[in-house]
Formats: structure tokens, C-alpha cells, sequence
């Protein structure tokens, strides 16, 4: 019979990206518009906008 390689449980700590699974506490309000606006992708759009405008 074949040995099965048991996956770790969880997330993993680092994408392959070299980025990383961040948590934060957000205000009721707030998490549901920044879900409307379309969660992390929108931070990130937003966080790329502003490291352009500093160059």
C-alpha cells in the first residue's frame, strides 16, 4: 500500500510570492465595505497606488 504524506494543518506562513496571511481587527462597518470593495485585492490595488506615487 502506498504511504500518503500528511499535509500540515492551517495556512501556510509565506506564499510562494514571499508574501504573507496577515490578520487584522476591523470595525463591523468597516469589514463589510471592505469586503463590498473587494477585500485584500482592494488593499492591495490601493497599497500599490501609493508606493507608485512615492517613486
Amino acid at each position: 500500500m502506498e504511504e500518503k504524506t500528511k499535509r500540515p494543518a492551517g495556512r501556510p506562513k509565506k506564499t510562494k510570492e514571499g508574501g504573507r496571511n496577515m490578520t487584522l481587527y476591523l470595525n463591523l462597518k468597516i469589514a463589510e465595505k471592505l469586503k463590498e470593495l473587494g477585500g485584500a485585492k482592494w488593499i492591495t490595488k490601493k497599497i500599490q497606488e501609493e508606493l507608485a506615487k512615492e517613486k
